[in-house]
């Protein structure tokens, strides 16, 4: 009898495995977003070609300015047909920059509130340590807790690997690039962005490494070698929605309702007192008169502002611009990770929320947990259904002013009703 020879049989080969995954994963999912996805600067090296704008008079990158604020949501869990009202922190969008407004609500709302202390507190420090929950503020731990101010970040069309996507640039990336598209002999900047042309233009190299200093945890650089852009590339881009429409004009009723429904919550839970105010008040009715409203044709696909969807606890096209960015999930994920020292322990956590993560038999319980915690940094986390979504990890530092009236909070409604509900009850009090 001839003896079986298993020499033929062999462990698969992992990248291919994984290739064969990730490919049929992207051909069966479905998000109801047609648009490319959000592209991530992943640790080490990067190398993106920006492409060119739809319109050769508008920029290769649009502003999109946004403030963290906990508002109602339609939310679906997995599998389920059901849709509840659930509070979750969502991006909302600036009027100045997506609305053409003269005045945004959150500025407004930090101005107000800035001033009417100042003459409570003399003392600066003491004013300051105030404001933190505006402002944002440094916890024990050393970490940076983000306040309400409105952060501008820089999204444009790239292609990584090969693969169109949309890229979302910080600041210091930008100001970076602006340095690179001097001309050297002239000093002045060069009449084309040698970064998004699509004939001579050269890769956006970005090299990341998150144990520097948070000044220098981005090297930037542009390729040496010119790089076009091929006809099926520019002919992929053409059947996209351009930034301009994505990002401009996209301020309406809708998201100043939101945008008050979560400044009201927020000043309850600071105690504040701004809604107490009859001077604010005036304020936020004279901002909406010139909001306009929703759009009839609104796209439903895909907005900068998504909080108007139901949103899946699965669903991918919240990654990046809404569960990524959940920053009490991810704080309290991380809190969960760092206090778990056994390597089991960590394994079941990253299987049960759900995180992409590779721990190998070798890897020790460190290791494992580094590599969640970046995995948490790089891809977000959506918390599962049995997780108190309102547990703290850090409470926030409070100085209740003298004259701060805590304020009921409620979920958005018509701006004029709830405007003039807080009027009867400012008359009522007086």
């Amino acid at each position: 009898m001839t003896k079986f020879d298993r020499s033929q049989f062999k462990g698969a080969d992992l990248k291919n495995q994984k290739q064969h995954i990730d490919s049929v994963t992207e051909q069966t999912s479905y998000s109801g977003n047609t648009r490319p996805k959000y592209v991530s600067i992943e640790e080490g090296k990067n190398v993106f070609r920006i492409a060119p704008p739809h319109d050769s008079k508008n920029p290769s990158m649009e502003a999109k300015c946004t403030v963290w604020l906990s508002i109602m949501v339609d939310w679906k869990e997995k599998d389920s047909e059901e849709t509840k009202k659930v509070l979750k922190r969502r991006p909302l969008l600036n009027a100045k920059v997506h609305g053409g407004q003269k005045k945004d609500l959150v500025e407004a709302y930090i101005d107000f509130v800035y001033n009417t202390t100042a003459e409570q507190y003399t003392d600066k420090k003491e004013h300051r340590k105030l404001m933190n929950p505006i402002f944002g503020w440094r916890g024990s731990n050393g970490k940076w807790n983000s306040g309400i101010k409105p952060q501008v970040g820089w999204v444009c069309y790239v292609w990584k690997n090969e693969k169109l996507g949309r890229l979302e640039l910080n600041q210091t990336i930008v100001n970076r690039m602006n340095e690179l598209s001097i001309d050297e002999d002239s000093d002045e900047p060069i009449g084309i962005d040698p970064f998004s042309d699509p004939d001579n233009g050269v890769n956006l190299i970005v090299v990341y490494d998150k144990s520097k200093d948070s000044t220098k945890k981005y090297a930037v650089n542009r390729g040496s070698k010119t790089s076009a852009v091929t006809d099926e590339m520019l002919e992929e881009l053409s059947e996209q929605d351009s930034l301009a429409e994505m990002l401009r004009d996209q301020y309406d009723m809708t998201v100043f309702n939101q945008t008050l429904e979560g400044l009201q919550r927020f000043d309850a839970e600071n105690e504040f007192g701004a809604f107490d105010h009859q001077d604010f008040l005036d304020i936020c009715e004279e901002l909406k008169t010139t909001i306009p409203e929703p759009k009839a044709d609104e796209d439903e696909e895909d907005t900068t502002n998504d909080t108007n969807k139901t949103t899946t606890a699965t669903d991918e096209s919240t990654t990046t611009e809404a569960a990524a960015a959940d920053e009490d999930t991810v704080a309290l994920a991380k809190s969960i990770v760092e206090d778990l020292t056994d390597k089991d322990a960590l394994v079941a956590f990253a299987e049960e929320w759900g995180i992409p993560v590779t721990i190998l038999a070798k890897h020790s319980a460190e290791r494992a947990k580094e590599d969640i915690l970046d995995a948490i940094d790089e891809h977000g986390i959506v918390a599962p259904a049995n997780i108190d979504q309102d547990t703290k990890t850090e409470e926030k530092p409070k100085a209740k002013p003298a004259a701060a009236k805590k304020a009921p909070v409620k979920s958005a409604g018509d701006v004029t009703d709830k405007v003039a509900e807080m009027r009867d009850r400012l008359k009522k009090k007086s």
